[in-house]
């Protein structure tokens, strides 16, 4: 019980964060619909999984399935393996882009994407490297 109230917060957060990027692109005067579509898609999932979690924790028998599924070893394999393979896709996404648009001499746009790129990496590493210690 004790991850679910963790991923309830967790997303309520997440829906917090979409509804207040929604509200002030509304507000900046001239609002992008990128921004608002990203801030419909954070809300949109966020609240998909609140309601998903809370149906688990309201139904003793889906709770049961939910705590021995956070136990298997095959699924956590699975998460652990996912997100990395995430990691790798967006950072080589960004060093693509970054190199187009070097070709295409857009360098502000180069920089962003590879500092990006950088930043996801030194993170990971740090936390692995921190994750490692601790465990």
């Amino acid at each position: 019980m004790k991850s679910i109230k963790l991923k309830l917060t967790f997303f309520g957060l997440f829906a917090v964060i979409g509804m207040v990027l929604f509200v002030v692109n509304l507000m900046s005067g001239a609002p992008d619909g990128y921004v608002t579509g990203f801030a419909a898609a954070i809300l949109a999932v966020a609240v998909l999984k609140i309601i998903q979690y809370g149906r688990i924790a309201s139904h003793e028998q889906l709770l049961k399935k939910f705590e021995i599924n956070q136990q298997e070893e095959r699924l956590i394999m699975i998460a652990e393996k996912s997100g990395r393979f995430t990691l790798l896709l967006t950072v080589f996404a960004e060093l693509t882009a970054a190199v187009i648009c070097m070709f295409l001499r857009a360098d502000q746009f180069a920089r962003i994407a590879a500092t990006a790129a950088g930043l996801q990496t030194a993170v990971y590493a740090g936390i692995y490297m921190w994750m490692s210690k601790r465990f």
